[in-house]
């Protein structure tokens, strides 16, 4: 139920400030927005399979007092990830403190990243919350953190401070490791080349390309491609085999279709009807990058955690293009920005392939894969619900 009042109210915030255009108390509801989603997040008790593996090893996790350089080549974790544990584990044993800060660093950056950069931001956080939320919250905690540095280094992107942006994808690969990609997206900055990647019929060859060549890559080597995915710890292991199982949902005619919607034709769409505001470039480079991971992961399926690192400047792109008058479909095709059945056409195959995805059974009679988020259970009752214990324990048992 917690989550439905929270789609609700976005839902309400985005009609009436976004759409209808009212002004009133529009920062006090963005903050209610913020607090209310830290809370669920923050409070939320043995939600999600990452949270549950987090909770089990957190006593582990050595307080400030005693960390030294050993401990972080003995814990083999993440080292900014591992400090922030280390710093919530030195104010209390209870895990919920870590969950606490990871939802307030993660969620108070997202919240900043879109109210600095659109004008239609709470249809932005709206997007956020249907798109990445559970996820970021619950399944990819370290790698939410990381992504949330790339946000930060957004403005100064912008600014054309390549110095400081680059520290940032460096505290993002200080927090995952799977932000050693964002060295794709360093190199052409470095060289200047990001105005020259934008959407163009070269670009769209040479992400077929990259789908062809991946495509072989995957039948050639097959799973030994997983090397590539830092699997050498149980906790990689486990991410990897929710990963594979939520893109092998995919890889039917109708995911494929969505996927293609949602990764390369709206943000095509959207970086179209951009292009007359300044710098747009910026934004539509990140947009083609988004598209290149996607490419890379239709047939190798450890690139999808990838995308998630560029999907908050989807989101933003659609936000943006909210703004316009018109969008761009094709130079002789373009609808009102505010027709919502348009945008609901777009969503409608990810609403419908999601739906399906979270009806869908773990395993043959397994428990339903929302159960690894419903029901919603606090850490003021700490009621444990027994299909998601069944399927933490079955991916543990997967990664052994």
């Amino acid at each position: 139920m917690i989550y439905l009042l929270i789609l609700i109210y976005l839902l309400l915030l985005s009609y009436h400030f976004d759409y209808k255009k009212r002004c009133g108390n529009r920062r006090f509801h963005y903050l209610i927005a913020l607090v209310a989603l830290i809370c669920v997040a923050g409070f939320r008790y043995r939600i999600g399979i990452d949270t549950i593996r987090y909770q089990m090893t957190y006593q582990d996790i050595p307080t400030l007092n005693s960390l030294s350089l050993s401990v972080f080549s003995e814990q083999k974790s993440d080292p900014l990830y591992l400090l922030l544990a280390s710093f919530c584990r030195s104010i209390s044993d209870k895990f919920w403190v870590l969950q606490m800060a990871q939802a307030i660093l993660v969620n108070t950056i997202f919240f900043r990243f879109f109210r600095e950069n659109t004008q239609k931001y709470f249809t932005a956080i709206l997007l956020y919350y249907l798109l990445l939320y559970i996820s970021d919250m619950t399944e990819t905690m370290r790698e939410s953190c990381a992504i949330a540095m790339l946000l930060m280094s957004w403005k100064y992107y912008k600014k054309d401070k390549t110095l400081m942006q680059l520290l940032f994808f460096v505290l993002a690969f200080l927090f995952h490791s799977s932000a050693i990609i964002l060295i794709l997206i360093a190199i052409p900055i470095l060289l200047k080349l990001d105005k020259k990647i934008v959407f163009s019929k070269p670009i769209f060859m040479v992400s077929l390309l990259i789908l062809a060549l991946s495509s072989v890559i995957q039948i050639v080597f097959g799973d030994n491609v997983e090397l590539i995915a830092f699997t050498n710890r149980i906790s990689d292991k486990i991410e990897l085999y929710q990963e594979k199982e939520m893109f092998s949902n995919r890889i039917n005619i109708f995911g494929l279709l969505t996927s293609v919607i949602l990764y390369w034709f709206i943000p095509y769409v959207c970086a179209k009807s951009l292009r007359g505001e300044k710098d747009s470039y910026k934004l539509e480079f990140f947009l083609v990058c988004e598209m290149f991971f996607a490419a890379l992961a239709f047939p190798i399926f450890i690139f999808y955690r990838y995308i998630n690192y560029l999907m908050p400047f989807v989101i933003l792109a659609i936000s943006k293009a909210l703004s316009q008058k018109k969008v761009s479909i094709l130079d002789f095709a373009s609808f009102q920005s505010s027709d919502l059945v348009i945008w609901l056409l777009f969503f409608l195959p990810y609403i419908t392939v999601q739906t399906n995805l979270m009806l869908n059974p773990e395993w043959e009679h397994g428990p339903k894969k929302y159960s690894r988020y419903y029901p919603y259970s606090s850490i003021f009752t700490e009621e444990k619900d027994n299909d998601r214990e069944n399927i933490f324990i079955q991916y543990i048992y997967m990664s052994n």
